[in-house]
């Protein structure tokens, strides 16, 4: 039966706070029940508290210098009612109580706020009864208190004002209250289930007394009532997706409770797989018992191999973690944010880890969605192979101009093991245990290569190193990105090793180079001083040059800008290309160890350039 069909129905609805209520309607043949929004009162002047619960509710409020905003209680105590500006802060009680109230000069005044606090009955625009004043709680506190103050149920408000004219800053408010009685709620938690489609995620609670009212923020949950106490808290979900609730339980003659709980509809779980990235191998197998993914693999000894799994769900909840046993250990584990799948409706989360072993065992991924019991694994069993060993391959640097050939010598075992480099730039040549590396790089630069070696009955030996070309009396620094790049050098009397720019006509100063480049636009401060192990301090002496090598246009230079006559090019704003750092010194022939270091930003938008150009104009 509709309301409609019911006919004239009078209802008088009293709001005293704002949010949802029921309203009633009893005659001798139905119930109506109609649910009211009762809107918040305009009130400027007003930071409403609402019905307070049992214990402490704090607030931060600012009196500031609104004529609209005044306290007409202070004219009693001398003060014009104009001249004392003051927030106010209404509050319900639902049953008697004692009552304690802080105000308080806020932490983040420059100078201390002498507080005055107001207790009135009902509420109003500060013209209430006068329940309790005060100015200075004692002990030599400026702060107002009025402590244990015995409350019938009822409305009232907080006068937050001050004790002298026209003062305006900041507070803060603490109002506790303990009832001579209480609602409680028992056994309200956060519920996840899981499941397809449409989904009702629903969590059972007890109050007493029995005969209390409960509600529920926000509308789109619902609280039902049972027999004997018992309550039922639920949502309807038609996708995956959480919703946190609060629930407030009222009864006559009863302090109110409120508690929190989220429901959640976590979805289900659709798939885990598992992949090599690098360094090991791996072959599906079939997945028995309790296991949704197997594979069969092996990593030498010695080896880190990357791993992946690849986890879907319907809910975005989803969570993979590795696990090991065995002679197998898990390292760097890193979990990306689960993003939408290729399938509508769907989310996909991928979780890497760096395995190695000692002996034979396996490695676990497993997705859960927290809350639930869901779960599917993959798994793989590990055999622990001895892997080709390659020793004495590091990075290797060779000297020269244009296209330098840069060389590396090392040993692997077993001698009939293949090795490969990449990128195919780079070769490996020899037979049985000698092998040598070689790449032509381009000077000054660098080149990333992997080298794999290969034997039957052994895991693969894969080293990365670099090789670095570089132009005499030179050392690169590479591509520079944004940050910090450090190094230390050493100017010896070296007369192959000379400044150009320098030495034209006025003696020999000894130099060594670092060159670099920029790939974007950006600012650049150069940093050169002396080095702490001299025994006499080295002078230095800082060139800045355009391009790489010693023959490049000056761009600028600096002596004493450092501290202690160290030399220092501050913020000089470089456009993309390559550079040259002339580290030499003041005085000629001098020689010694220094201290490099370079600052760049290199990410630098048009609008910051233009800003940071025109206070560099200035």
């Amino acid at each position: 039966m509709s309301l409609a069909e019911l006919g004239d129905i009078d209802v008088t609805v009293t709001c005293r706070q704002a949010g949802y209520r029921t309203a009633t309607a009893t005659s001798t043949s139905f119930d109506a029940a109609i649910d009211v929004d009762c809107a918040a009162a305009s009130d400027p002047c007003d930071d409403p508290l609402g019905s307070l619960a049992s214990g402490t509710t704090a607030r931060s409020g600012t009196i500031t210098a609104d004529a609209s905003c005044t306290s007409p209680q202070r004219f009693s105590d001398g003060g014009s009612s104009t001249s004392r500006y003051a927030r106010r802060h209404t509050f319900i009680l639902d049953a008697p109580a004692t009552v304690t109230v802080d105000l308080g000069s806020a932490s983040s005044n420059a100078s201390r706020l002498d507080t005055y606090l107001l207790l009135l009955g009902g509420h109003n625009a500060g013209t209430g009864t006068v329940e309790g004043r005060n100015d200075d709680r004692g002990g030599g506190s400026r702060d107002s208190r009025i402590a244990d103050k015995r409350l019938t149920a009822g409305d009232y408000t907080i006068e937050a004002t001050t004790f002298g004219s026209g003062r305006t800053g900041d507070y803060d408010l603490s109002v506790s209250v303990m009832f001579d009685s209480v609602v409680t709620i028992s056994g309200l938690v956060d519920v996840t289930q899981t499941g397809t489609g449409e989904l009702t995620v629903s969590d059972e609670f007890t109050v007493a007394p029995v005969t209390a009212s409960c509600n529920v923020t926000p509308v789109t949950a619902s609280v039902t009532a049972g027999q004997n106490g018992l309550r039922t808290l639920s949502a309807a979900f038609t996708v995956p997706g959480s919703v946190g609730t609060v629930v407030r339980c009222t009864a006559a003659g009863r302090g109110p409770a409120q508690d929190t709980a989220t429901l959640a509809h976590a979805g289900v779980l659709s798939s885990i797989a598992a992949r090599v990235i690098d360094s090991g191998e791996c072959t599906a197998t079939a997945a028995t018992g309790s296991i949704d993914a197997a594979y069969r693999c092996t990593i030498g000894r010695g080896n880190t191999a990357t791993v992946a799994a690849d986890a879907t769900a319907t809910g975005d909840t989803l969570e993979v973690a590795w696990s090991a046993t065995g002679g197998v250990a898990v390292g760097s584990q890193v979990q990306a944010s689960a993003v939408a799948g290729s399938t509508a409706g769907t989310f996909e989360r991928t979780a890497t880890a760096e395995l190695s072993c000692t002996a034979n065992g396996a490695a676990t991924a497993t997705v859960t969605l927290p809350g639930t019991t869901a779960t599917k694994t993959a798994q793989l069993t590990v055999t622990c192979a001895n892997a080709v060993t390659i020793t004495g391959l590091a990075d290797a640097t060779g000297t020269g101009s244009g296209q330098v050939t840069v060389t590396r010598g090392f040993t692997v075992s077993p001698a009939t093991a293949s090795c490969t480099a990449d990128p195919a730039t780079a070769t490996v040549t020899g037979t049985g245990s000698s092998r040598t590396l070689s790449a032509s790089v381009n000077s000054p630069g660098s080149l990333e290569v992997t080298v794999t070696c290969e034997a039957t009955g052994h895991a693969d030996g894969i080293r990365q190193i670099t090789l670095t070309a570089e132009l005499a009396c030179s050392q690169h620094l590479g591509t520079l990105a944004t940050g910090r790049v450090e190094r230390t050098g050493t100017i010896t009397a070296d007369t192959a090793c000379t400044s150009a720019t320098r030495s034209s006509g006025s003696g020999t100063y000894y130099t060594r180079r670092h060159t670099f480049t920029l790939d974007s636009p950006g600012w650049v401060t150069i940093d050169l001083a002396n080095a702490a192990s001299n025994t006499s301090r080295l002078d230095t002496y800082l060139i800045l040059l355009d391009g790489h090598g010693s023959a490049g246009t000056q761009i600028d230079s600096d002596d004493d800008s450092g501290n202690r006559n160290d030399s220092r090019l501050a913020d000089i704003f470089l456009q993309r290309g390559n550079y040259t750092i002339e580290a030499t010194t003041y005085r000629t022939t001098a020689t010694g160890n220094y201290n490099l270091t370079v600052d760049a930003t290199v990410t630098v938008s048009r609008v910051k350039f233009l800003a940071q150009s025109r206070v560099r104009l200035v």
